[in-house]
C-alpha cells in the first residue's frame, strides 16, 4: 500500500503536492520504525514483533481506508503506518536468523523474501487494477488489512 498512498489521499480530496507530502513523510516515518525497533530490546520470541507489527499494520490500513480526513490526520496516519512498515521491514530481515540461524542465511533468507519480493514489484500493476475491480484504493487498504491481520493470526501461533 505504501506505493498506492498517493493515489489513495487523492480519493481523499488531498492535492497532488500534499498527496505526495504525505508519500515523503510516510517514507521518512520508515526511518524512524527501523531506529525504533533497533532501540527495542529483543529477547521475545520472533513471533511476538512478527505478530505485533502485523496487528499494527492492520490497524494502520485500516485507519487509512476508514478516515476521512482532514489532510493532516491522514499524513499522521500515514507516518504512522510508514513506521510500522519500517520496522517490519527489520523482522522481515531478522527472521530466518532468529528461526533458522545463520548458516546458509542467504538461500534460506532468498527463498523466505522471494514472495514478498514478486509482490512488491507487482505492486505498481496490480494496485490499480485492484483499485478498480475493488471500487477505490480505501477498498484495497481493508482488503490489505485484512490480511495483514491474518498475518499476525498465523504469526501467533507460529
Amino acid at each position: 500500500m505504501t506505493l498506492a498512498a498517493i493515489p489513495l489521499f487523492l480519493e481523499k480530496g488531498m492535492t497532488y503536492t500534499l498527496a505526495a507530502w504525505g508519500l515523503g513523510l510516510l517514507g521518512a516515518g520508515q526511518v524512524i520504525g527501523r531506529l525504533i525497533y533497533v532501540a527495542l530490546p529483543h529477547g521475545a520470541p520472533p513471533r511476538i514483533a512478527l505478530t505485533v507489527t502485523s496487528a499494527l499494520a492492520a490497524l494502520a490500513l485500516l485507519l487509512l481506508a476508514a478516515v476521512p480526513g482532514p489532510a493532516w490526520l491522514l499524513i499522521r496516519i500515514g507516518v504512522a503506518a510508514g513506521v510500522v512498515r519500517g520496522a517490519q521491514t527489520l523482522v522481515q530481515g531478522s527472521a530466518v536468523a532468529e528461526r533458522w540461524g545463520t548458516r546458509d542465511y542467504g538461500a534460506i533468507n532468498g527463498v523466505f523474501a522471494a514472495p514478498i519480493t514478486i509482490v512488491a514489484a507487482l505492486g505498481p500493476t496490480l494496485g490499480p487494477v485492484a483499485a478498480t475491480a475493488a471500487g477505490g484504493y480505501g477498498a484495497v487498504a481493508i482488503a490489505a488489512a485484512g490480511v495483514a491481520l491474518l498475518g499476525a493470526l498465523i504469526a501467533r501461533w507460529s
